[in-house]
């Protein structure tokens, strides 16, 4: 879907890249501040680690204490978040267009000047162990990813069930490593103005320029069967087919792919009463991608239900989809992305994940034309 509006993308001094989306239309702003490098660089010493100091960012600051850190956050009337993946970790807010750079500034805070606190520490450590325990230890999608890729840092979960142990020191180690220009992308979509902005980001250039995640080798994909088909109880069954990672020619038809696969298993199952949900998403990485299956069944039909799923994938691979099938896949995706540009967080975070195709110089300013494009749908 095109933009309304030019949007710039910043390349810092340090190897940092900023990109404004600007929407004089909107009523809020999103920032995204996303570092490259996530839990697939963790190791068995220092899983869970990540997410420990995701939690801790958000904590303290060297000029603020949690109390005023929470005021200043409740002040903004709109909602400040973090979260962490396999391959980054990202500080997320929300608020009204006239607080565009209040919260710019509170999160390069965050980001920028952490304060290790062994208090801080220990009630987070609680905090993750209710998450793990509200969340469920494995949920279905990590249990997916953890058996396509078994022997690979990028099948690790993200929420460890036995995380090691940390301690301030390390965790202001892993700050280090993590918070440098190199991994360091930056998005701000909505109403905002720029040069306030602009101003209240400019201490990421401060950063030093460190190096990029190094990945190593690709994971490769293991096919096989898990676990047993019983009928007794409801049940959530799982598929993954490889695909490719993330590219930016070829990914707008992986996404058609699987809103094909999506509706072609909904119209089969629907139709015999053999499922009551059915959901198809890709997951693309640096190096490997999926498109993963999930199906939930009622008792007594679980083990035809997986029959009926693997007849329809042989279908597919061996005969392709439909013209009416492919269109209307076609036309849902494009409705998505209508309705997707509504959602700045949603916008600000792809731009943060999959930046426009050009790499500015440092310190150089690109104007992309109105009709460049977040999403592509193949034609």
């Amino acid at each position: 879907m095109p933009h309304p509006a030019a949007t710039t993308t910043q390349a810092l001094p340090n190897g940092g890249r900023i990109t404004f989306d600007p929407r004089p239309q909107a009523a809020s702003v999103a920032v995204v501040l996303r570092l490259a490098g996530g839990t697939r660089e963790e190791t068995a010493a220092d899983a869970g680690h990540l997410h420990l100091l995701e939690h801790l960012l958000l904590r303290r600051t060297a000029r603020s204490d949690s109390s005023a850190l929470a005021r200043r956050i409740t002040a903004l009337g709109g909602m400040v978040n973090a979260e962490t993946g396999r391959e980054h970790l990202a500080l997320i807010g929300r608020a009204p267009a006239g607080q565009a750079s209040a919260l710019a500034e509170l999160l390069v805070e965050c980001l920028c000047e952490p304060a290790f606190d062994e208090t801080d520490l220990a009630l987070e450590l609680g905090v993750i162990e209710a998450e793990r325990t509200f969340v469920g230890q494995t949920p279905p999608h990590e249990a997916l990813i953890r058996l396509a890729w078994p022997q690979h840092p990028l099948g690790r979960l993200v929420l460890p069930a036995d995380p090691a142990s940390a301690g301030p020191a390390a965790l202001q180690r892993l700050w280090a490593r993590q918070c440098v220009g190199a991994r360091l992308g930056v998005a701000v979509v909505g109403a905002f103005d720029v040069a306030a902005v602009e101003a209240a980001l400019a201490p990421l250039a401060r950063l030093p320029a460190g190096t990029a995640p190094d990945w190593g080798a690709p994971p490769e994909f293991v096919p096989g069967r898990y676990g047993d088909l019983r009928d007794e109880r409801p049940a959530s069954l799982l598929w993954a087919l490889p695909c490719m990672p993330y590219d930016r020619a070829a990914t707008a038809g992986w996404e058609l792919t699987a809103a094909v696969l999506e509706f072609t298993l909904a119209a089969a199952l629907r139709d015999s009463g053999l499922a009551y949900a059915c959901a198809v998403w890709p997951e693309f990485h640096s190096d490997a991608g999926l498109i993963a299956v999930q199906v939930s069944t009622v008792p007594g039909r679980v083990a035809a239900c997986a029959d009926a799923v693997n007849a329809c994938l042989d279908a597919l691979a061996n005969e392709g989809s439909s013209s009416e099938m492919t269109n209307l896949a076609r036309d849902a995706l494009s409705a998505r992305a209508a309705l997707a540009r509504d959602d700045l967080e949603n916008q600000a975070q792809a731009l943060t994940q999959h930046p426009p195709g050009i790499e500015p110089a440092p310190g150089q300013r690109i104007v992309l034309p109105a009709a460049g494009c977040v999403l592509q749908i193949v034609v």
